[in-house]
Formats: C-alpha cells, structure tokens, sequence
C-alpha cells in the first residue's frame, strides 16, 4: 500500500488487494463447506468440484474486471447489477447476497465460540462475542492497518493449512492407502453438479475487493481478481485432498463437529489443537475482516444513495472507512450470531448462502453480455459462452438447494433464503408504501383546508 502523489488516499498494490480478496474467502465455514462437498463426492472428485467451481470463478474474475472498468464504483456488486438490470433488479439480487454475506459471519462467529469453548470450557457465547467485537475494534483503527494484517493472517493461514494437507497426503501415501481415499468411484451427475455449487460458495467473497476501486487502478484491480481466484483453487483444492485422507463423521444441523480438529488431530494428535484454533481464528478474522471492509464502503454508497439513513454515508478522512457503517454492520452481525445459535443455523446458513452467490454470479455472467459493459468488437462466440455461463450458475444454484443429501435442513435452508429475499422486498417496498401515504396525506390535509377555508 502506498501513497498517491495527487492526494491523500492510499493506493492499493495487488499483493494487498490478492491477499485481502483470498482472506474474505477463505473462511472457517469453509472447513464445513469442503467436508459437506467430500461427503458428497468425496475423493478426487471433490478436487475436481473445487476446479470447476475454481474455473468458474475464474470466468467471473474476468466478468468483474470489465464490470469494474466500466463502473469503477465503490457500491461494487450492486452498482453493476443496477446499471446492466435497472435499480430494483440490481437491489433485488444483490440485497439477499450481502445479507447472507453478513449472516455467514455469524456462523463464523459460533464455530469460534464451539472451538473456545471446547478449547478453554469457558461459555461459547463469550468466544463468540469477544470475535466480533475484536475484529470490528482492529477494522476500525483504519483501512492500511486493517489491510496490512489482514495480508499477513492470510498468508499464514494458507501456506499452515497447505501443509498439513500435504503432511495428511504424505501419511496416507506412507501408509500404502493414499489410493483408496482418492481413487474411488465417480458421483452421479446430481450430486456432482451438487458439489460445485457448493464449491462456488468457497470462493464466495473473493469480488469484494470491487469496492476499494477507488484506492486502486482498474489493471491493478483485474489482475487481482484473476490472481485471487487461481490461488483459491490451488488452496482448496489442496486441502481437499487432505481431507480425503481423514474420516470425518457427516455433519449435523448444529454442526458441533469441528473439522479444523479433526484434522489437527489426524496429524500430529491433540497436541495441535491449540496452534489449530488459531488458525481457525485467524481464517475467522480475515473473513470478517475483509467482510467489514468492504461492506462498510457498500453500505456508505447505499446510504448515499438515501436507500439507507444518510448518516451511514460519512468516511472518515484519517482511516478512509465510514465509522457509523462499521458499527451498523456489527449490530447486525450480533444479531445474526444470535439467530444462527439459537435456531442452529449454523450449517443451513452455509447451504443457503452457496445458491444466493450462485444466482449473482449468473447476473454479473448475463450483464457482462449488455450494455453499457458489451464491447462493440467481442465475438459471439464469447456472447454465447457468456450466456452458457449464466444458465450454469442458475443451474448449480437450484442443484445445491434440491441436493438430496440436505433433504433433514431443507426447510431452515429455504427459511434462511425466504428471509433475506424477504427483507429485501420489504426495503425495495417501503419507500413507495411511504410515498403513498404520504401523497394520501397531503390530500387530506389540502382537502381539509379547502373545507375550512
């Protein structure tokens, strides 16, 4: 990160944008996730889900880039889907996305506080909430301090996790069953499409580094995108193979098995539990973190923009961050932690938010197709893999809902989606119920005066 000559912002390098991009990605419900897809498929089928959905994000990254060139704004994701869908398409797509977004965080915020709890005996609900409010206070403090460590969790946490997937490979290898765990038999069709839309929920986040293009160049901006999402794959695809060489029980509505232990367990015994819940609270941190970021900027532009209270809008000129958005977003954030512990969302709250980054990817995939972000001399061919592209991610959305191996969580699965859309209709409704009545009012007002008079 360094100074721009003309003024007081910083500009951001792609090492910082690629490191925060990876680390709003790679999360500790992506643990969940990549044991959710094992199950499924299980194998080297499970790393071959990872690279189609890792390929797919890659398409995207480049869907991004043009989007970003066209509309360097930092409302990101909501900006291009209003100005290629119109305002109430872009906020009926994107709204649940980003709310589901937030909702994951509080997802995060309860494996943390499992982990606390199996770590110290201390309640869970106290490992939740120092988290939340941790990482909120440390975001706040400015944007280059929160960016700077934010690059160095992420870099641990990837090469830590690379390793003992490597480490859990070299065993099985030793051990003469390295190809029994990766050799098995191929999934049906239905569960492997299953898979990589659950896969593209891994690289869920990566697009929200769109949101600092203020601080950076659009080439810096793109080949950052494409960088993220080539080391995701590599990343995931990695530690999946690990995982391959591990049992792992199913996981449950609740979701108490942690598989971060499971694995530290697999390794080196329970010696690395402790250095293993750091990792995962480091995988936490630069999530959230990374969440906030950008989010924070987002929610500035929507209160800009009098879709929120104006009050939201104000940056702060010495950390470059809106104070009042971050400590909007935390009070959500607490509440949706609330919702997951009380009503055991924690893993329907992953499966519902894996089909809503689905169908705003296939948005973002059929915008990218119409103007203003068409160029005049792309080739049909590119047009029509555009459009292939986005009945994909529509298919993989409805195949990660229907999966048969979520049939037990199906309803709080369509609980979480009904809620978020739900919400959205109503903030897209209110200002016109609000019109009306107003208009109702200032009729009867003027008719009781002509009366009067």
């Amino acid at each position: 990160m360094r100074r721009t000559k003309g003024g007081p912002a910083a500009q951001l390098g792609t090492g910082m944008l690629v490191s925060t991009a990876c680390g709003t990605a790679v999360a500790s419900v992506s643990a969940i996730g990549l044991v959710s897809i094992e199950h499924l498929v299980g194998g080297i089928w499970s790393a071959l889900a990872i690279a189609c959905g890792g390929a797919i994000s890659l398409s995207l990254a480049r869907c991004f880039g043009r989007l970003m060139t066209v509309v360097p704004s930092t409302a990101g994701l909501l900006a291009y889907l209003s100005r290629g869908l119109g305002r109430s398409g872009g906020l009926l797509i994107t709204l649940p996305y980003l709310l589901l977004s937030l909702f994951l965080i509080g997802a995060e915020a309860t494996l943390i506080g499992l982990i606390f709890h199996k770590i110290s005996g201390l309640p869970a609900l106290l490992g939740s909430l120092g988290f939340l409010v941790g990482t909120w206070a440390l975001c706040r403090a400015g944007l280059s301090i929160s960016m700077r460590t934010q690059a160095y969790a992420t870099w641990i946490l990837v090469a830590a996790l690379s390793i003992m997937s490597l480490l859990l490979l070299a065993k099985s290898a030793r051990l003469g069953s390295l190809s029994v765990h990766i050799l098995i038999p191929p999934p049906s069709v239905a569960r492997f499409i299953a898979a990589v839309g659950q896969a593209l929920f891994l690289f869920m986040g990566f697009e929200f580094i769109t949101c600092q293009a203020d601080l950076t160049t659009p080439t810096v901006m793109r080949r950052s995108l494409v960088f993220s999402s080539i080391v995701l794959l590599l990343f995931y695809a990695t530690v999946s193979l690990g995982l391959a060489c591990v049992t792992i029980p199913p996981l449950q509505g609740q979701a108490l098995l942690i598989p971060q232990l499971v694995l530290a367990e697999s390794t080196v015994g329970r010696l690395a539990l402790l250095p293993v819940a750091l990792l995962t609270l480091l995988s936490s941190y630069t999530s959230y973190n990374g969440a906030l970021l950008a989010l924070s900027r987002l929610t500035s532009a929507l209160a800009a923009q009098r879709l929120l209270p104006r009050s939201l809008s104000q940056i702060e000129q010495r950390t470059l961050l809106p104070q009042r958005a971050l400590l909007a977003l935390l009070g959500f954030c607490l509440i949706a932690t609330a919702l997951v512990q009380r009503f055991n969302l924690l893993l329907p709250s992953i499966l519902a938010a894996a089909p809503c980054a689905a169908l705003a990817y296939a948005a973002v995939a059929f915008v990218r197709e119409r103007a203003p972000f068409r160029e005049a001399e792309r080739s049909d061919f590119s047009r029509f893999a555009g459009s292939v592209l986005a009945l994909l991610l529509v298919g993989l959305a409805i195949g990660v809902v229907f999966d048969s191996t979520a049939e037990s969580i199906l309803p709080s699965i369509l609980l979480v989606l009904g809620s978020a859309y739900g919400l959205t209709l109503l903030m897209l409704v209110m200002p016109r119920i609000r019109g009306v009545f107003g208009k109702s009012r200032t009729v009867l007002l003027a008719k009781g005066g002509g009366h009067g008079s």
